[in-house]
């Protein structure tokens, strides 16, 4: 409830959410082209 985007983060790095704009890397992994 404090709207720091935790919801949102998990569904992206899961794949449930495309990310509109940015890069998020996991252990060095693009999640939109590694995972």
């Amino acid at each position: 409830h404090n709207g720091a985007g935790k919801s949102t983060t998990i569904s992206m790095l899961v794949g449930l959410l495309a990310p509109t704009s940015g890069d998020a890397v996991v252990f060095g992994k693009n999640i939109k082209t590694d995972m």
